[in-house]
């Protein structure tokens, strides 16, 4: 039974970690390609872009846009570690009532309805972010974004399928790769005679 218990506290604990990760982590958010994982993305696009002065220029934006920005992503990304923080307290209080001898089923539920208000809360919070990023960017300066990130994702993905090909080694038919003996179906003509032959003796 501590067994069972320890395995169902584990899987609690790696689901919280990996949600946590999930919500503006390094690979960003779960990706259901509705608006969100889109906003998202661009949401990364752009602050990136207000580090970098010609980027910025680029997109055409302005001392104020660039401080509404930076201002809104900074107190986004607090809200967000204390949400993580407490989305992995939630996951630990959730082991501790499993593990115990005779389980609270109604404060094991309440545990887990708090671990999912934490969650909502995460998620509006990039929902947010792209309501921000709408309010304050212009029509223009959107449509460029979404064409600077559709550019990006063209030439990351050009750069994995090079990286895919150089892996795979010379194409078949494209002659034999440095190195590699050569086959020969007798005897090779610079090898001397084949190995099942005696050489020829002179009287």
């Amino acid at each position: 039974m501590r067994t069972i218990c320890l395995c169902i506290v584990s899987v609690i604990l790696a689901t919280q970690s990996v949600t946590a990760q999930g919500f503006g982590g390094k690979h960003g958010p779960p990706q259901h390609g509705g608006q969100q994982g889109g906003g998202d993305r661009m949401g990364m696009l752009i602050e990136r872009i207000i580090k970098n002065g010609e980027l910025a220029e680029e997109l055409g934006l302005n001392e104020e846009q660039v401080e509404t920005i930076s201002n809104a992503i900074y107190k986004q990304k607090i809200k967000e570690i204390d949400l993580k923080a407490s989305l992995q307290k939630a996951g630990l209080n959730q082991a501790r009532l499993l593990m115990a001898d005779e389980i609270d089923e109604e404060a094991v539920l309440a545990a887990v309805d708090k671990a999912g208000k934490i969650k909502t809360k995460l998620a509006k919070l990039k929902v947010e972010q792209l309501i921000m990023l709408k309010s304050t960017l212009t029509d223009d300066q959107i449509d460029e974004a979404k064409s600077m990130m559709r550019n990006r994702m063209r030439k990351h993905m050009q750069e994995r399928q090079k990286g895919r090909k150089s892996n795979r080694g010379p194409e078949r038919g494209g002659g034999r790769p440095e190195g590699r003996p050569k086959r020969c179906a007798g005897a090779c003509p610079t090898d001397g005679p084949p190995l099942n032959e005696e050489p020829n003796e002179t009287e």
